[in-house]
């Protein structure tokens, strides 16, 4: 019996000191007394020393209670919890936030949304460490209040609600696919389309210095080197709310040859001729255009210019990745090539200047032909050898021909076939026989 009251009289202070507040009670001191009376002995909790002691723990937790009788009943209406709290590296989000509003900066484009409600977000203890905690019980009635909804960590991070609805909002998710090759030659266009999802603002970083903020966009990457993707998005529900991609994705552009045209003019038989070549890096292929003429992979080229004009002399150099630079030289002819013909000769019959045939001609092998007109007579001489000179007669008559202009045209065939013509005005003076 000494046992079992012993036990509850433990079992009755513990309850008594285990309650945060405890309205005082003059009977449950008389039941203190009539408990220690009714025992037969005097064990160690009947001495004054223990019943002193318990005594004080009992007025000391009623006297915080009469120093304020006017809170002896405390009332809590129930209130449930609508904050879902986000497990997050708070560091790590900031600079993430950071970095979305400097890019949007650059952009000026996206507009933040208006009559928004701010999220609130609270850090929230590990899985391991979530429990169910007990509400607050009643002093008066020791009824049970409404427990606080808690969230498990791996689904915290996934949503969260919006206070004045009660809305879940789903955290954005940074997925992106991409259309063409990664890898190519300058000027390369790639398209990244983001996950299609609801209420998302997107920034995309390209690696060169370019933004977007568009779902799905087409870039161009002019430049050569290698450049990383990354997809930020952000909630237009809450601008809190953010993710990066878990992955770079990389584009890589190949350098192009470096080449410059290299050119020495000269005359070759009074011919503006010129001699073409190059330096270059990364060249692996090289062509040609001169006009109508192709040449492939010479390092050098010769060109004659014999009529007077522009001309373009392009070059076309390929790398090993097939990559293509394309540069051009332009050239001016001052004047025609006229097969060196002289603007006047004297047919007198001294020995000195009395014969008349483009200087040209009289060494070549290609085939031609040559008339002289008169402004008068029309044609005075006819020629295809260039052992026949003109001696200013009319080859007609037979008579000498009146000092003045007479015009000449000549038709060469050149080396690859082709029919050049040539026209020119001779003079005749100090006619005298």
């Amino acid at each position: 019996m000494k046992n079992n009251k012993l036990d509850n009289f433990e079992s009755f202070i513990n309850s008594k000191v285990a309650e945060e507040e405890v309205a005082y009670n003059p009977n449950d001191w008389n039941d203190l007394q009539q408990r220690l009376d009714a025992t037969t002995s005097t064990p160690f909790y009947k001495k004054g020393w223990f019943i002193g002691g318990a005594a004080a723990v009992v007025i000391g937790a009623a006297s915080l209670l009469i120093d304020k009788p006017e809170e002896k009943t405390i009332k809590k209406q129930p209130q449930i919890v609508n904050k879902v709290i986000a497990q997050k590296k708070i560091s790590e989000n900031v600079i993430l936030e950071n970095d979305f509003k400097a890019k949007n900066k650059e952009l000026s484009k996206i507009e933040a949304p208006t009559n928004v409600s701010k999220i609130k977000i609270k850090k929230i203890k590990s899985e391991t460490k979530i429990k169910e905690e007990e509400s607050t019980k009643s002093l008066t009635n020791h009824q049970n209040q409404p427990k606080e909804t808690v969230l498990s960590s791996s689904l915290a991070e996934e949503i969260i609600v919006k206070e004045e609805k009660n809305e879940v909002i789903k955290k954005p998710n940074a997925a992106f696919t991409t259309q063409g090759k990664l890898t190519g030659c300058g000027d390369l266009a790639v398209v990244f389309e983001a996950e299609d999802q609801k209420d998302v603002n997107y920034l995309w970083s390209f690696g060169d210095g370019i933004y977007s903020d568009l779902k799905t966009v087409t870039h161009t990457f002019e430049k050569p080197g290698t450049y990383q993707v990354e997809l930020i998005v952000q909630s237009s529900l809450d601008q809190s709310i953010l993710t990066k991609s878990n992955y770079k994705e990389e584009v890589t552009v190949f350098e192009s040859p470096k080449i410059t045209i290299l050119e020495n003019k000269y005359l070759k038989k009074g011919i503006t001729t010129i001699d073409f070549s190059f330096v270059g890096d990364k060249v692996n292929q090289i062509k040609w255009n001169l006009g109508k003429e192709t040449k492939l992979n010479s390092s050098e080229v010769t060109q004659q210019y014999k009529k007077k004009g522009v001309y373009l002399v392009e070059l076309e150099a390929y790398s090993i990745e097939g990559c293509k630079t394309k540069t051009a030289n332009t050239i001016f002819i001052e004047k025609d090539y006229n097969l060196l013909a002289p603007t006047a000769f004297t047919p007198n019959g001294d020995g000195l200047n009395d014969f008349f045939l483009p200087e040209a001609l009289k060494s070549t092998s290609n085939p031609f032909t040559m008339i002289v007109q008169s402004r008068t007579s029309g044609v005075v001489f006819e020629t295809s050898s260039s052992s026949n000179l003109w001696d200013g007669k009319n080859y007609k008559t037979g008579t000498l021909c009146k000092e003045g202009g007479y015009v000449w045209v000549v038709k060469l065939k050149n080396d690859k076939g082709e029919i050049e013509e040539y026209k020119g005005v001779v003079l005749i003076t100090n006619v005298d026989r």
